[in-house]
C-alpha cells in the first residue's frame, strides 16, 4: 500500500511539473518582454484563391495592435466564374500573445464574413496563416521606413 501511494504521489508531482512547465497559461517570466510590432511591414501572401504582396501599418499599446493591411480585393476565379472579395483595410480584435500576433480582417462578398490572420513575430520578419473558408500563408519583413 505505501508503494502504491508513493506511486500516486509521483505520477501528480510529475504531472504537476509538466502543467507549470508550460508557461503559456502562468505569469510573465521575468526578462522576457512582449514584441514591439509597430511600424510598417511589408511581404506576401499566398492562398488557393490567390497571391500578391501585402502591407501592415501597426500601432501598439501594450499587448494590443492596430493598424491598416494594403490587400483591398481578392478576386478569385472558380472555373470560369469571377468573383470580387472585398477585404476591410482595419485591423480588428489585434492582440499579442508572447510573440504571436492575432486579429481579423473583415470581408464582404467571401464565403465567410472575415479572415483570421496569426503571426509568429521573430525580431524583424513575420509568418503565419490566413484564413478565411481555407488557409494560406503570409510572410512579412519589418520595413526600414
Amino acid at each position: 500500500m505505501a508503494r502504491k501511494m508513493m506511486l500516486c504521489t509521483a505520477f501528480a508531482m510529475g504531472l504537476w511539473a509538466l502543467i507549470l512547465a508550460d508557461n503559456g497559461g502562468g505569469p510573465a517570466v521575468a526578462g522576457t518582454s512582449t514584441p514591439n510590432v509597430s511600424g510598417t511591414w511589408q511581404g506576401t501572401w499566398r492562398h488557393e484563391i490567390g497571391s500578391g504582396n501585402i502591407t501592415l501599418r501597426l500601432a501598439q499599446e501594450g499587448t494590443k495592435v492596430i493598424g491598416k493591411q494594403s490587400v483591398l480585393t481578392a478576386v478569385p476565379v472558380f472555373g470560369s466564374q469571377q468573383q470580387t472579395y472585398t477585404i476591410g483595410e482595419d485591423i480588428q480584435d489585434g492582440e499579442l500573445e508572447d510573440s504571436t500576433l492575432i486579429f481579423h480582417l473583415r470581408t464582404e462578398g467571401a464565403p465567410v464574413s472575415r479572415i483570421n490572420v496569426t503571426l509568429t513575430v521573430s525580431g524583424d520578419t513575420m509568418t503565419g496563416t490566413v484564413c478565411g473558408h481555407t488557409c494560406g500563408k503570409i510572410s512579412l519583413k519589418r520595413s526600414p521606413f
